[in-house]
């Protein structure tokens, strides 16, 4: 778990800068061909996501992402971001307005290290993706999906209806939640293996 700085006090790029040292002291003390997976869910998927570009770039080892619910495009251009607004029962469109306005605080939202949906793609480890049919940010996850997979990447998006955002961390509560979980953990369960 990542205790990066957080906006608005502190904008983009502070969180994904302490998200990435993060992730290079945990390569630099991860014994060779351990792997390592990045995980997050929400504002956290996005941050991931850029992780795992970042790391991409600059040939550090990962061997997976789960993205929950991940926000991939601070453009906000996502159909589902206003056609989902009256069934989101935890986000609204408003909200991801003001909460992406307050994060890039008017740095280009194009660029692609804030919406990793715009960034390097091809090359990328095996991605486990969730996203309710019923929340604002769906179609962030559809679009990432259909992105990777034109570039022949592995990417498996889980999607449930009448669920909330970032349902699979309410694996306490909902019983959904807890058969995802399984399927998340199956997904994982060969990358480990093979390693």
């Amino acid at each position: 778990m990542v205790d990066y700085r957080l906006a608005p006090e502190n904008p983009f790029p502070a969180p994904l800068d302490d998200c990435i040292a993060a992730f290079e002291a945990l390569v630099a003390d991860t014994p060779t061909g351990e792997p390592i997976f990045v995980a997050g869910d929400s504002a956290g998927g996005n941050l991931s996501l850029a992780v795992l570009q970042h790391a991409l770039k600059k040939k550090l080892p990962s061997h997976g992402g789960l993205l929950i619910s991940p926000a991939t495009d601070m453009r906000r251009l996502s159909p589902s971001i206003e056609g989902n607004d009256k069934t989101d029962s935890m986000l609204s469109s408003h909200m991801i307005e003001h909460a992406a306005n307050l994060y890039m605080c008017g740095h280009d939202p194009a660029d692609e290290r804030a919406s990793p949906l715009l960034g390097k793609l091809k090359g990328l480890p095996p991605l486990m993706v969730t996203a309710s049919e019923d929340e604002c940010l769906l179609d962030d996850s559809v679009q990432l999906r259909d992105a990777v997979e034109k570039v022949g990447g592995q990417i498996t998006l889980l999607t449930r209806p009448g669920m909330p955002h970032i349902w699979p961390t309410m694996n306490l509560a909902l019983p959904e939640a807890k058969e995802d979980l399984v399927k998340i953990i199956r997904f994982f369960s060969p990358l480990v293996k093979g390693i």
